[in-house]
């Protein structure tokens, strides 16, 4: 999903967006009784409310609706008051995209963009059984205040209605920049293959003098690097999604090949890029202090905590592509806006 796009709806969207939620949004779990739609559409038309959306090309493929409201203050944290709550009244992902993280993507994207207006807290509902669902407001920060018989409103499974809430007001927290980082690290990598994809094999291959001699030898030392220490992020007590990386084999070699080719590496790079956004995601703050226990390629043992080992993962990052730009300069690439500046929402 390299070619989607993220922004604010404008009222006069409103028609659109529900003629998306009304043909994807109703399925099994998912409660749309036509007058909340209408209600909500016409909030949104008359702009006291706002939606989250993301486009592949020219067409709508996902939405989140969010009104100024909080339908259980009791819920709320005693600190911030209603005026600074939001509810999440519809979220809708195209059929064709489901399964492939948007939903996430789109409620980690609305969730800078309301704390950027001073919006600290965000409610939500899902059937208490939706794993899909549940998954996605995990991943984005969620967790799960309270749940209640709801019969009239869900007609599947236990019938239960879930209560969701998070916390906006972190977006100078340490978790809050890990996350960027996370998204930083994707949307470069994203830049820099696609411009790549210009250049015939034997060019990525040549040795220009780098460190790792080529532009694909500086690609897959990326790689190696990224993929040794996340198995090390692995072997945490909560690795949550990462733990599918235990069972890989570890590099043997900072200079070890995990493939020879660009499409190769691309593919490489676009998993461990996933698992690396949406596991930042589902930190807790608490989670960044924890101790880290590894040995290094020598076999050196160290513990050090999370947080700045994961500093270090995205400086290194950094550092090789941007020897990585160097090269492709070298060869009148150019990859466009590197800076990771145009990602931090004004205030």
């Amino acid at each position: 999903m390299a070619s989607i796009e993220f922004g604010e709806a404008v009222p006069e969207q409103a028609a659109v967006i529900g003629m998306l939620l009304r043909e994807h949004g109703p399925n099994a779990w998912n409660w749309l009784p036509e007058d909340n739609v209408v209600a909500t559409l016409a909030e949104l038309a008359a702009g006291r409310g706002g939606a989250m959306l993301a486009w592949d090309g020219g067409d709508i493929v996902g939405a989140m609706i969010w009104r100024r409201d909080d339908p259980y203050p009791a819920l709320r944290p005693a600190d911030i008051p209603p005026e600074q709550a939001a509810y999440l009244a519809e979220a809708v992902v195209h059929r064709d995209y489901a399964g492939r993280g948007l939903g996430g993507r789109l409620l980690r994207e609305l969730n800078g963009r309301l704390a950027s207006r001073g919006i600290r807290w965000l409610a939500a509902e899902r059937h208490e059984e939706n794993l899909g669902s549940a998954g996605m407001m995990r991943k984005a920060g969620y967790k799960v205040l309270s749940a209640y018989d709801d019969p009239q409103r869900r007609h599947a499974g236990n019938r239960r209605t879930a209560v969701c809430g998070r916390r906006l007001d972190e977006a100078g927290s340490r978790l809050a920049h890990v996350r960027r980082m996370a998204e930083y690290n994707h949307w470069m990598n994203e830049k820099l293959y696609h411009t790549l994809e210009e250049l015939p094999e034997a060019t990525l291959s040549g040795n220009m003098g780098a460190f790792f001699g080529s532009l694909l030898g500086t690609l897959n030392h990326l790689l190696v690097a990224d993929l040794l220490w996340m198995k090390r992020f692995a072997e945490l007590p909560e690795p949550g999604m990462l733990a599918v990386l235990r069972e890989r084999a570890a590099p043997v070699a900072l200079n070890s090949w995990l493939s020879h080719s660009l499409a190769g590496c691309l593919a490489e790079r676009r998993l461990l890029d996933r698992l690396l956004l949406d596991w930042c995601a589902a930190l807790t703050e608490a989670e960044l202090d924890q101790p880290l226990s590894y040995r290094n390629m020598r076999g050196v043992a160290a513990t050090k905590p999370l947080f700045p080992v994961l500093m270090h993962l995205f400086n290194h990052q950094t550092h090789h592509r941007g020897q990585l730009s160097t090269l492709m300069s070298q060869l009148g690439l150019d990859p466009g806006v590197t800076d990771l500046v145009v990602l931090i929402d004004d205030v």
